[in-house]
């Protein structure tokens, strides 16, 4: 020990052998007893040095004590600020902000997270040194949560968008409408998750814009359909063309998804669904005319050879048959209210097979006239 620790004690031992030696009747030697006589003062000088140093030590400890609390009161109250500023600049919205610049700015709010909990770890000593109550800090925290849950939306965007872009420039006629829909209700399940941690999250609008553009992006399906339908023709287009005031061809290699998005399609897609549904009807029409079409492109006319090198019409059972069953699918035609666009057509083909009919009975009634005459004539 420290010699100036060893004072007292000596101090004492030394009156103990003072008085051992008068017992003796020994006398000490005349520098011995003047060292005597200086050991009580000393002694008692040691004694209030001790208590002035207690003292002392006990006021500094006080002012320890107290510059520790306020340095504690002050932490507190930049963390209640920390939490005021996040609330108010934290990447809540995404309008005027992009992914980087809200992802930088999180990562700006962790680094300060950080130097809050290094500054909290860096008074648990302190604060156990003078037996004061550690504080939980609350709002460091909710903002450790917040910022977890904004990194997340984010980063659900992040991929959105990605997905989003490649898709847009994509060829119109090579989007796999059930494939697009299948990825967005993906991205829909993973914002729903974000719902199940914290039912508060749906109401900021970044969640809001996000779910809008999915919302969007899935009632942009049967558009897509709509639009591609084998039986839409170019006068349904003039008609879209015509309600949207800008001129397109959905069927040029340049017409993408992006081009839906520009054109605002999506906000035309009843018009779009009425077209295309009249368009299925009107196909059976145009489907209809085909075949009769057809049906006289290779009808051919049984003639037989008769006696004297003459000719006949053989059996004629097909072409009356075709003939009242295209009559009668001519007439269901005009009965339709899909009719107008074929209108012409369906005249020239009721002509045209009145014509047929009224040729193929005048061949008859003189080929009948003529084999009953010869049959005369022979006998």
């Amino acid at each position: 020990p420290p010699r100036s620790t060893l004072f007292p004690y000596t101090t004492l031992f030394r009156s103990a052998k003072y008085a051992k030696l008068a017992e003796f009747e020994v006398i000490p030697a005349e520098d011995e007893l003047t060292k005597k006589e200086t050991m009580r003062p000393a002694m008692d000088k040691f004694r209030d040095t001790l208590v002035e140093a207690e003292i002392k030590i006990n006021k500094a400890k006080k002012q320890m004590k107290l510059g520790l609390e306020t340095d504690v009161s002050n932490f507190s109250q930049l963390i209640k600020d920390l939490k005021t500023e996040f609330t108010k600049t934290a990447p809540y919205k995404s309008e005027n902000q992009t992914v980087e610049s809200a992802q930088g700015l999180l990562a700006d709010y962790k680094l300060k997270l950080e130097q809050k909990r290094a500054i909290e770890a860096d008074f648990l000593p302190k604060l156990d040194l003078f037996g004061i109550e550690a504080i939980s800090y609350k709002e460091l925290d909710w903002v450790d949560q917040e910022m977890d849950k904004l990194n997340y939306i984010w980063e659900v965007r992040q991929g959105w968008d990605s997905e989003k872009a490649a898709l847009l420039v994509a060829k119109f006629n090579a989007l796999n409408t059930d494939e697009l829909d299948e990825l967005a209700m993906q991205y829909q399940g993973k914002m729903r998750k974000l719902v199940g941690r914290d039912k508060a999250s749906q109401s900021w609008p970044v969640f809001i814009d996000l779910k809008q553009d999915l919302d969007l992006f899935r009632n942009t399906m049967p558009l897509i359909q709509n639009l591609r339908q084998e039986s839409m023709r170019d006068r349904h287009f003039k008609a879209i063309i015509k309600e949207v005031k800008q001129e397109f061809d959905p069927r040029s290699e340049s017409f993408t998804l992006q081009t839906v998005e520009k054109l605002q399609l999506v906000d035309h897609s009843d018009l779009i669904a009425r077209l295309a549904d009249d368009a299925k009807k009107e196909a059976k029409i145009e489907n209809g005319l085909e075949d009769i079409e057809n049906t006289w492109l290779v009808m051919k006319v049984d003639i037989k050879e008769h006696k004297g090198g003459a000719f006949k019409i053989g059996v004629v059972e097909e072409l009356y048959m075709a003939l009242e069953e295209n009559i009668l699918a001519l007439s269901s035609f005009k009965s339709s209210q899909f009719y107008l666009p074929f209108a012409a057509k369906v005249e020239h083909w009721e002509k045209t097979l009145a014509g047929i009919s009224e040729v193929l009975e005048a061949i008859q009634a003189v080929q009948r006239s003529w084999m009953y005459q010869i049959g005369r004539a022979h006998v």
